[in-house]
C-alpha cells in the first residue's frame, strides 16, 4: 500500500515522511530504493549507563529499597534492554511487591529481578 501510494504521488518538494519500526528486516527492499526514501537512521539500544539513566527515571517515584539504584539495575540487566522493557521491569516490580505486601509496599532487589524475568 505505502509503494503505490508513494509511486503516485507528483514532485513536490519540501515533503518529509518520518516512519519507524522495529523490524527493519521486514521492510520491503523496493521502499528503499533510490528516490523513494531518502535516509534511514537506526536508534540501537542503551548501554548499560543509558539504562541505569532509564530506570532512574522510571524508579523515581517507585518505593524502592535502598540498594535498588540504577547502578545495580545496570549491572543486573542483560544488554539490550529498550526504554519501553525498563518500563515493564519496574511495572513488573511494583506488581510483585504488592502482591507480597500486607502494609507498606516496598520495592526490593528481588521484586526487580523478577521484573527482568517477565520481560
Amino acid at each position: 500500500m505505502l509503494l503505490s501510494e508513494m509511486d503516485g504521488l507528483e514532485e513536490r518538494g519540501g515533503v518529509l515522511f518520518l516512519g519507524a519500526m522495529n523490524r527493519i528486516d521486514a521492510l520491503d527492499e523496493a521502499v528503499l530504493r533510490p528516490g523513494r526514501i531518502g535516509a534511514t537512521v537506526e536508534i540501537t539500544p542503551p548501554d548499560a549507563t543509558g539504562q541505569a539513566e532509564i530506570f532512574e527515571i522510571y524508579a523515581a517515584d517507585l518505593p524502592t529499597d535502598d540498594d535498588v539504584t540504577p547502578g545495580w539495575f545496570a549491572d543486573t540487566a542483560s544488554a539490550g534492554l529498550s526504554g519501553v522493557e525498563i518500563e515493564g521491569v519496574c511495572r513488573q516490580a511494583l506488581h510483585a511487591a504488592v502482591r507480597e505486601s500486607d502494609e507498606r509496599v516496598t520495592i526490593a532487589q528481588e521484586h526487580v529481578t523478577q521484573g527482568l524475568n517477565s520481560v
